[in-house]
């Protein structure tokens, strides 16, 4: 049977500015903090184990966070609350998108009223983002890598195209921009090792590896 009263207690302690951290946790799940220069969070959480609030008390000030969530489970409301006011951002529920089975989008609305619109695949990955924002577009492969970045500098035009290019065990191997001079990339010996790292505009990184591991500039 789950004990809902079991708790655990970790403290722990910055060596360089000798600041302590005491963390609470029931059931896993954070309920407080305190360091020793008298900050202190607290966490709330609802019955579906959501976080529904937190509160830092630091230096005389009270800060808190209140979410809420729409029916389906997705986040409605975050409101960051002081003396001075509350600022909230909204979101809306997930709303399909034409086309693209499984696939919805959410906009987000900020204190301000600027909307962005955020564009989801059917597992969650973010794939666009358009409104108050530069436009951006993203491309993944089928290991989930993004392999294509697109970027728009107005609502109209052509967009700039970033590449990235992986290598089968390592990962990321290059990054290329549509500007040729802008492009990036790493070159790794046969044990996986970095060997060299090209940067943008300067040319080839200031080091290189050997095989027996030493590295060299």
């Amino acid at each position: 049977m789950l004990n809902i009263n079991a708790s655990k207690v970790v403290t722990s302690v910055n060596a360089t500015f000798g600041i302590t951290n005491v963390t609470h946790s029931i059931v896993g799940y954070e309920a407080c903090s305190s360091n020793s220069l008298g900050g202190v969070t607290e966490h709330l959480f609802d019955g579906f184990a959501r976080r529904v609030g937190t509160t830092n008390y630091a230096n005389g000030r009270e800060l808190e966070s209140v979410t809420t969530y729409h029916d389906d489970g997705s986040m409605a409301t975050v409101g960051e609350v002081a003396s001075e006011g509350t600022n909230t951002t909204s979101y809306s529920t997930q709303q399909s998108v034409d086309g693209k089975p499984g696939a919805y989008k959410i906009t987000v609305t900020d204190p301000q009223g600027n909307q962005t619109v955020n564009y989801y695949s059917g597992n969650g990955q973010l794939y666009r983002s358009e409104g108050a924002t530069y436009p951006t577009e993203t491309d993944f492969d089928a290991a989930g890598h993004m392999v294509e970045l697109h970027t728009w500098r107005n609502e109209s035009g052509s967009f700039d195209t970033t590449r990235s290019y992986f290598t089968t065990l390592s990962g990321i191997n290059r990054m290329s921009p549509s500007n040729p001079a802008l492009s990036s990339g790493v070159s790794l010996l046969a044990c996986l090792r970095l060997s060299s790292v090209t940067r943008p505009l300067s040319g080839r990184g200031a080091f290189s590896r050997t095989h027996s591991g030493h590295t060299e500039s």
